[in-house]
């Protein structure tokens, strides 16, 4: 059994995301001036279906995927904001925004997917405003 490779995990995701993701500018407004942070990237976007709506998913959310090769590579979002340091800022939080072409979303919740403590995948849900 082989072990397994952050980078060729990542490698396999960012080939996956250039055939069939949808180019969309993560944005991360910062301090009391709200001043944009934003990141231009792919992501896989997709709505639930109604067996999946329940808690509190609506029928305007989307799921995403991202995969963290552009964050990484710009460093967004750039700065901390006195956040705890456990925080890891790559990953989209509540009330960043993701815009497409198709509109706005406004990020519900993410999670960072670790392996061997390298961030290797972004998912999340969005809402449609």
């Amino acid at each position: 059994m082989s072990e397994v490779n952050p980078q060729e995990l990542i490698n396999d995701l960012d080939e996956g995301l250039r055939e069939a993701g949808t180019s969309v500018k993560l944005i991360r407004l910062y301090g009391e001036a709200r001043t944009p942070v934003e990141v231009d990237l792919k992501m896989v976007l997709r709505g639930y279906s109604a067996t999946e709506i329940a808690g509190d998913i609506q029928q305007t959310d989307q799921m995403f995927i991202a995969s963290p090769t552009e964050i990484n590579l710009v460093g967004w979002p750039g700065y901390h904001n006195n956040e705890p340091s456990t925080i890891d800022l790559r990953i989209p939080r509540k009330n960043d925004q993701i815009i497409t072409d198709r509109g706005k979303l406004t990020v519900q919740e993410a999670e960072g997917i670790f392996v061997q403590e390298v961030l290797v995948r972004i998912n999340g849900r969005a809402r449609g405003n």
